[in-house]
């Protein structure tokens, strides 16, 4: 099922299970690419967990969550209202699939969300395989759009992403 809550619930399940394992050594980090990004945004997302009726037990699994170019526009898939963990959002913005313009509003700034805005990267921008890029069409709207990767974006969500899962998964 593709749903953000649908994701929530399948990230909650796997986390418990590795909670459960003899190697785990803490909280959990989540990283989410395109509509997993909007689970990961949802997942995040304070207020909808409490209407979803999720066990603060199981939020508190969690300890960091990355969301790359989100698919914001799918229901829950905004960034997080005020996160109960650190939240980093990559936005792509020149992302013709999941269109940034929907990743911009909705939330409120606060000390556990972090926003990244990378001009000229699209959809995809960290893809690692070279000279991989897909094309096409968003049916709804007509809007064409790119996947492909974009070096410094690539780069510097990396660097972002590692740092951040470094200081927040202890």
């Amino acid at each position: 099922k593709t749903l953000p809550e649908e994701r929530v619930k399948d990230l909650i399940a796997v986390a418990r299970w590795v909670s459960d394992q003899s190697w785990n050594k803490g909280k959990l980090g989540v990283i989410g690419f395109s509509q997993g990004g909007s689970g990961a945004n949802l997942l995040a997302n304070t207020r909808e967990m409490k209407r979803l009726d999720v066990d603060q037990s199981d939020l508190d699994l969690f300890g960091a969550i990355v969301s790359y170019y989100p698919g914001c526009a799918i229901a829950g898939g905004i960034p997080p209202d005020l996160p109960y963990v650190p939240v980093i959002v990559h936005i792509a913005m020149n992302d013709g699939l999941a269109d940034p313009f929907w990743c911009q509003s909705g939330y409120r700034k606060n000390e556990n969300l972090t926003v990244y805005k990378y001009e000229g990267a699209p959809h995809s921008f960290d893809v690692e395989v070279p000279g991989w890029r897909k094309t096409g069409v968003v049916p709804a709207v007509n809007r064409p759009w790119i996947a492909e990767r974009h070096e410094p974006s690539n780069r510097i969500s990396r660097q972002r992403t590692l740092s951040f899962l470094k200081d927040h998964l202890r």
